[in-house]
């Protein structure tokens, strides 16, 4: 009877341990689990984070991409302002040669009228300073020719009282030749009549 008792109470301590054994599994496993659920909940936690963090950089880079987008279409347009403000310049500079191609040639036309007046005030004064001494040369002249017609007036009526004079004697003369000369004498007187007539100045 006494081994018996010992065997089953021997069977009984085995079977508390392998009881004891199997809850000690058990609480393990749990804790495991535990652990596992918290590392699956963190890292669920963390891929929710990632996941937020990713959208927002997502956000952020769409918000980048229409910022690049805006400055890639401000950057078009002020390259085509650009190209337009470069043709009106090169426009401009053209006109710009143009204009002093154009008032260099102005310039010279002034320059040459400028000496053509020049040239023309100068031939002015030089041709009224000509005027002006041919003038008093000419009222020289008139004054000589006023004296030379004073003179020639008196010489041409000397010349006729001499004439007049000598025809006079020689009509009254007796002498035979001159008498006979009387006609020659009086051609003669008439030629020089004639010749006084042409030598008078005219007024």
């Amino acid at each position: 009877m006494s081994s018996s008792k010992l065997a089953v109470a021997m069977f009984a301590v085995l079977g508390m341990n392998l009881a004891q054994a199997q809850d000690k599994r058990a609480d393990e496993q749990v804790r495991r689990l535990r652990q596992q659920v918290q590392e699956l909940q963190q890292n669920q936690s963390g891929q929710e984070a990632a996941l937020a963090k990713a959208n927002q950089e997502k956000a952020e880079l769409s918000k980048q991409a229409g910022e690049v987008s805006q400055a890639r279409s401000a950057a078009t347009q002020a390259s085509q302002r650009a190209q337009a403000a470069a043709g009106e310049v090169q426009r401009l500079r053209k006109d710009k040669e143009a204009l002093s191609a154009e008032l260099g040639t102005l310039k010279a036309e002034l320059e040459k009228a400028r000496a053509d007046i020049t040239t023309s005030q100068s031939a002015q004064k030089a041709s009224a300073s000509t005027l002006t001494n041919t003038q008093a040369a000419l009222k020289g002249n008139e004054q000589q020719l006023q004296t030379c017609r004073t003179h020639n007036a008196e010489l041409v009526g000397l010349g006729r009282d001499l004439l007049g004079k000598y025809v006079s004697v020689a009509s009254a003369s007796s002498e035979p030749f001159l008498q006979l000369k009387q006609v020659t004498l009086e051609n003669m007187a008439q030629q020089y009549e004639d010749k006084l007539s042409q030598q008078k100045l005219k007024p």
